[in-house]
Parts: structure tokens; sequence; C-alpha cells
């Protein structure tokens, strides 16, 4: 009698661990500034990007980043802007409620979506929308954007520092090995009313761009 009291207390307990992993949806934000939690140091974007990944015993994962993506540039230099990101990995299939539902944040786009295919348990997370620029997207001389952008929707200027912040990822919906990702330095500019309508539209778009582009 003892021993089955045990194993059943132990069972409960089990359960409501398990019940308790993914009370908070996973997801993936894009924010300006360099906080301090799980953080990295500042890296380059064309060195780093690609070791975003959920680290064991922290709740929140920040990874910081400078865009040095044109080397710097002192003038004005649209191609220089950042104006998307795919992130893209991996996590167990058959995934739902909670554990499948991705969320996602930005401070520099308009738009981000992320989706989930519960039978290969392929996660994709895309960041797109930019509004035109206002020609203070370059570097000073110290390498300090000229402004950060911060909130205003214009991308990620040149010498912004950014950082890629993951949290959620703590139950089964926890992926396996570091996003795959791929920076996106041009795109069309949706009006506000094809966003609106045409957002899943534009994220599958973009998705199967790069995809094309990786295989090529």
């Amino acid at each position: 009698m003892r021993r089955s009291l045990f194993f059943g207390g132990f069972i409960l307990l089990a359960l409501s661990t398990a019940a308790m992993a993914d009370l908070a949806d996973p997801g993936i934000k894009v924010l300006g500034g360099d906080p301090p939690t799980c953080a990295s140091p500042v890296m380059d974007i064309t060195t780093g990007i690609n070791d975003v990944q959920v680290i064991p015993g922290c709740t929140t994962e920040t990874f910081n980043f400078i865009n040095n993506i044109d080397n710097f540039p002192k003038v004005e230099d649209h191609a220089a802007i950042i104006q998307g990101f795919v992130f893209e990995t991996t996590l167990a299939t058959g995934l739902t409620g909670l554990a499948a539902t991705f969320t996602c944040s930005s401070d520099y786009f308009k738009s981000c979506l992320g989706s989930y295919n519960i039978n290969t348990g392929l996660l994709d997370y895309v960041f797109s929308g930019v509004n035109p620029p206002d020609n203070d997207e370059y570097c000073k001389a110290n390498n300090t954007p000229k402004d950060t952008e911060i909130g205003e929707k214009e991308g990620i200027p040149a010498c912004g520092i950014f950082n890629i912040q993951l949290s959620g990822f703590t139950g089964i919906d926890t992926p396996t090995k570091p996003f795959n990702n791929t920076v996106i330095t041009s795109a069309p500019e949706p009006s506000s009313v094809v966003l609106m309508l045409g957002q899943l539209g534009l994220f599958f778009g973009v998705l199967q761009f790069v995809r094309r582009r990786k295989s090529a």
C-alpha cells in the first residue's frame, strides 16, 4: 500500500511538472539595446547570427549583435539596412496547445509571424515590412548609429546594436539545435492595406524565396 502511494505521488508530480513546462508561449523578439539577462557579448552580424539557440538553465536567452553588414558606412546607404529576418529550426512533431503557439514581436519591423508544421516539426519565424528610410541610417565616426530607429519600424540601421531574445522554450517545444537565420536586406514594401490583407501571403512568399536561394 505504501509503495503504491509512493508511485502514485511520483506519477502525479511528473504530470504536474510536464504541465507546468509549457505555461508560456515560446517566442522570439528582435529588440533594440543590449540587455544583460543571459546575454552574449555583442557580435558582428556577419559571424554570429546562426548562434541563436536555447540555453539550458536560462528562462530568457539574449543574443546581441551589431549591424556591420556593409562595413559601417559613414554616408547614407540603404543597402546596409536590415529589412527582415527568417529564423528556422526543428522541434518535435505533433505539438498542440501552448506548446505549438509561437509568438514574436519586434522594435524594427511591421510584421512577424511564426509557422509550425505539426507533421515535420519545422518552425519558422519571419520578420518583415519596414517604413521608408528617412536618411539617417548611417554610422557616426565612432561606429554608432546616427539614429537607433527603435520603434520607428524602419529596419535595423547600419551600426545598430540589437538583440534576438528567446523565451518560453522550456518543455517539449525546445529546439534541439540553433536557429538557422537568413538576413533580408531588400524587400518590396507593402502598403498598409496589402499588409493587413496579405500578411500570410507575404510570410510564405519570403519563406519560399529564402528556401529557393538556399537550395540554389
